[in-house]
């Protein structure tokens, strides 16, 4: 996003997010438990991700619609098991939602307008 754009009599503050283009990459951390994951890696198949953090009744949950991980070998780092980190770049193809991640804020606000 463009870290540039501020609203006139905005305060010095970023009062919107302009929609855009937006590259979204990341890392997965997981305990190796098949080898689901690392064959998605190798084959390139597509894969989604969901992460919800939440406190009490609110909940943030972050939605990558599509992605692929990148191939990569599983490392034992001690007696704590096996960890697969795998890296991975999203894009947006054909997703239902139209969109690259979506973000849905569950709080006492009932609507944003």
């Amino acid at each position: 996003m463009d870290s540039g754009v501020f609203c006139v009599g905005g305060g010095g503050y970023r009062a919107d997010l302009p929609e855009g283009i937006c590259n979204v990459s990341g890392n997965l951390t997981a305990m190796f438990e098949n080898t689901t994951l690392l064959t998605k890696a190798k084959n390139g198949t597509e894969s989604s991700l969901v992460a919800t953090l939440t406190s009490g009744s609110y909940s943030l949950e972050i939605e990558i619609a599509e992605l692929q991980y990148s191939a990569v070998s599983a490392q034992i780092e001690g007696p704590q098991g096996i960890l697969v980190r795998l890296p991975f770049n999203a894009y947006f193809d054909d997703d239902a939602g139209d969109s690259i991640v979506t973000a849905t804020l569950v709080n006492e606000i009932t609507t944003y307008a």
